[in-house]
């Protein structure tokens, strides 16, 4: 995946300047822009959605294509020039980026063999290449940006664990023609809904404090409360400023081993996913960890309801 795949367009100075003028003509400057932003997350996607979603984003292209000819002078002399210099930069531009830094970049939709078993953003757009050539944008346009990089699990203290999961993936849909906007808007999220996975509430803002508070910290307490026995009969022998030390330490591990296990849960589930063909690996490593931090949880949880009904009654 280490070469890079290019198409340029091949037009006369006099051509380009034409198309130029055509697409900054001043009067559509005057018609209000519509703009709609799309979040995806929580989804699965393989290279064949990938490539779908090429494949929608190009649809909604050629619709704006049309669009943009309708402003095109009928009577003009250059017409036929215009039509084809719009419909020559019009197109649409993607770039795959694979976790080793390898890219692909091209025209249209890709082909599926060109996707990385690894894949770390796809990034298409139908106003890029106009912009880069002309320095203008088409009237009616939309970039996606979709970022496959799992949470970190490096310990990070200046963003604490209740902060949201970062997801950078956006679509930008931006158009004069409000109906285009909606329709390109309306099949972007009908695609995106139907690539929903079930994931756990770990990637909101304030997930880990609902967690640690109400799971966490009463199943370690569970915990305690189930080997009290052997823990006060072992503290009985130790000075008192000890047990206060040790209690404090205690309490800070308990909390940095939550911090890794949310981190790691985050990790195994990612608000976005990559798979070239089958996501089994992933699936069955998601199993492992919700097996051990079930029994774990579950364990802790029943014995600190025992305990408390135990004092109540």
């Amino acid at each position: 995946m280490g070469s890079i795949c290019d198409n340029t367009l091949s037009m006369s100075q006099n051509e380009t300047t034409q198309v130029q003028s055509q697409i900054s003509s001043g009067q559509q400057n005057k018609i209000p822009e519509f703009k709609r932003d799309i979040f995806p997350t929580n989804i699965a996607l393989s290279a064949a959605d990938i490539c779908e979603l090429a494949a929608i984003i190009k649809q909604s292209n050629d619709e704006a294509i049309k669009l943009e000819l309708e402003t095109v002078d009928r009577e003009a002399e250059d017409r036929q020039e215009r039509v084809n210099g719009i419909s020559n930069l019009m197109q649409v531009k993607y770039i795959l980026r694979a976790s080793n830094g390898d890219e692909i970049v091209g025209l249209e939709i890709p082909a599926e063999d060109d996707l990385d078993d690894y894949l770390s953003t796809f990034y298409i757009s139908s106003e890029e290449y106009a912009r880069l050539q002309v320095n203008q944008t088409p009237l009616n346009h939309v970039s996606a940006l979709l970022s496959f990089k799992q949470p970190s699990l490096k310990l990070d203290w200046v963003n604490p664990p209740s902060n949201p999961t970062e997801n950078t993936s956006v679509i930008n849909i931006v158009g004069r023609n409000e109906n285009w906007v909606r329709a390109t808007a309306g099949k972007l999220e009908d695609f995106f809904d139907k690539k929903k996975t079930i994931r756990p509430v770990i990637h909101g803002s304030g997930a880990y404090d609902y967690l640690l508070f109400l799971l966490f910290l009463p199943a370690i307490i569970g915990l305690l409360a189930k080997y009290d026995t052997l823990i006060f009969r072992w503290a009985e022998e130790k000075s008192q400023l000890f047990n206060v030390v040790l209690g404090i330490y205690f309490l800070l591990l308990t909390l940095l081993f939550a911090h890794i296990v949310f981190k790691i849960v985050r990790w195994v589930f990612p608000p976005i996913e990559y798979y070239k063909v089958s996501n089994k690996r992933a699936t069955g490593l998601r199993a492992i960890v919700i097996l051990a931090l079930g029994t774990l949880l579950l364990s802790g949880l029943y014995d600190f309801l025992k305990y408390f009904i135990t004092i109540l009654f």
